[in-house]
């Protein structure tokens, strides 16, 4: 608790990506609400007020993506409604389901595109027949060339892979172990953070 400084009224503005925020906090990519949450109230409402309500107080929202398709489509509409404010979050799907979202998210408006690829190993999308995989550095090149939106990769949890994500043309990173809910004997974020920031340069 350091108390002698000469800060009296703190500076939280960050710019991100051209856009600059009020603050450096974003709100998180949650899709499935219906079911993840008890129902009692739609993905379409739901997804609307976390994005409208971050854009008016000067952040950005992020919206999911899942099955059914109902999670990632009312988050491009939610995104469309308000010119392009929030940042879609993609599985790495296989090929032609992956640049139809990406298409999808340009449509709507985004400037800004991620994939979670800490969704890589979802069993549950795997027994849907729906499997989401790791990407190879090359395969990962090649998806980020051929969109003109940043692309952030949320799911980098060592040093190497956010110096990978870097050299593959990732416009940012999210340190991420997906909750701690898709791969065993994950970290902690806040134990991997430092290094990671460290191995990237902030």
């Amino acid at each position: 608790m350091r108390l002698i400084h000469h800060i009296t009224e703190p500076d939280t503005h960050i710019t991100l990506f051209g856009k600059k925020l009020e603050i450096p906090i974003l709100a998180a990519p949650i899709g499935g609400v219906p079911f993840n949450m008890g129902g009692k109230i739609s993905e379409e409402e739901y997804i609307f007020a976390v994005l409208e309500g971050c854009h008016n107080e000067g952040t950005i929202g992020c919206t999911g993506d899942g099955i059914p398709a109902f999670i990632h489509e009312a988050g491009f509409a939610a995104i469309r409604s308000l010119n392009g404010e929030g940042i879609p979050f993609i599985k790495p799907w296989e090929d032609k389901e992956l640049f139809l979202k990406l298409d999808k998210a340009k449509d709507a408006g985004a400037s800004i595109v991620s994939m979670d690829i800490d969704a890589s190993g979802l069993i549950t999308l795997k027994l849907m027949g729906r499997p989401v995989t790791p990407k190879p550095p090359d395969k990962l090149r090649e998806i980020i060339e051929k969109t003109s939106m940043n692309f952030i990769l949320k799911g980098i949890m060592t040093p190497d892979d956010a110096r990978l994500a870097i050299e593959v043309g990732a416009s940012g990173i999210v340190v991420s172990n997906h909750g701690g809910r898709v791969f065993d004997h994950t970290p902690g974020v806040a134990e991997v953070l430092p290094e990671i920031s460290e191995a990237v340069q902030g």
